[in-house]
């Protein structure tokens, strides 16, 4: 018997970009299966918070995404 898929829901958090901080570095922390590629995320992130490259900065506060089964 195959138990059932949880379901996940999209999620909206806004965070500070700390000293050494990439989007490459914040995709790691927020990916997950549902989320699809490290490029994706980055794509949709640059896309929300209306960035034209991938360059950010200590201080700049950024709008991100994440997934969880946890109803908030």
């Amino acid at each position: 018997r195959e138990s059932a898929q949880p379901t996940y829901y999209k999620y909206y958090t806004s965070i500070r970009v700390e000293s050494g901080d990439t989007l490459w570095g914040i995709a790691d922390r927020y990916l997950c299966e549902q989320t699809g590629s490290h490029e994706e995320y980055i794509r949709e992130v640059m896309k929300m918070n209306g960035l034209k490259n991938s360059d950010i900065c200590a201080g700049e506060t950024l709008t991100v995404f994440y997934y969880s089964t946890d109803v908030k």
